[in-house]
């Protein structure tokens, strides 16, 4: 029982304050996987203990120790992919609150005539800027957008249909790379002989049954 005890709170203490002290760092800052990997081993140090001044055996490696408890784990953070959640994080704060005084800050020194999901590294960054465009990457992979100004929206470039797991493409390779949303819509509604034209049976059915505002 005491030993289960003495468990149980190691883990708690790694969890609540040796994995949690850099927190606040690593939502701003991309911290080096080198830090990242030391502060792991003194995790794993601390968990199996010393003995007469010599580690113990660590009888499970870290990665196993950092599954879900579901899973066999202890539900420990692999820090490197803690750091850029939290920035992906920050990331999308900014995205959803353009208004916010961070967000006109950032606009108005990197994407100044832009968007930010599409703003390049600039010259001179910030190192709070290089690595919020490292976390970029994240919400690419599951963001898209909700048709309302679709001016905003680039056909190709952009994710838009919400079935669909990549960008679409095109037969016409005369159409524009970033030609907009707004073009297949006409009087408040899908040009369907446009998307016929441009488009598979299937993404054409997808694209329609995406609502339009009124």
């Amino acid at each position: 029982m005491g030993k289960k005890m003495l468990s149980r709170g190691k883990e708690v203490l790694i969890k609540s304050i040796l994995q949690s002290i850099p927190t606040y760092a690593m939502s701003c800052f991309r911290i080096p996987k080198s830090i990242c990997e030391e502060i792991e081993k003194e995790c794993a140090k601390f968990w199996w203990g010393v003995e007469n001044g010599k580690r113990k055996m660590h009888w499970r490696s870290w990665d196993f120790l950092c599954k879900p408890k579901a899973r066999g784990g202890l539900g420990f953070r692999i820090m490197e992919e803690f750091n850029r959640a939290l920035l992906a994080n920050e990331f999308w704060l900014l995205l959803r609150n353009p208004s916010s005084l961070a967000s006109q800050v950032l606009k108005g020194r990197y994407f100044r005539h832009g968007y930010i999901m599409d703003a390049g590294i600039s010259n001179n960054p910030s190192f709070i800027w290089r690595s919020l465009i490292c976390s970029r990457g994240i919400l690419e992979k599951g963001v898209i957008w909700r048709v309302g100004n679709e001016q905003s929206i680039k056909i190709f470039e952009d994710s838009w249909v919400p079935s669909l797991t990549s960008k679409i493409g095109t037969t016409n390779e005369a159409w524009q790379r970033n030609v907009r949303v707004a073009s297949l819509i006409e009087n408040g509604v899908w040009n369907t002989a446009l998307l016929r034209n441009h488009f598979n049976p299937f993404i054409e059915e997808e694209i329609i049954n995406i609502p339009l505002p009124a």
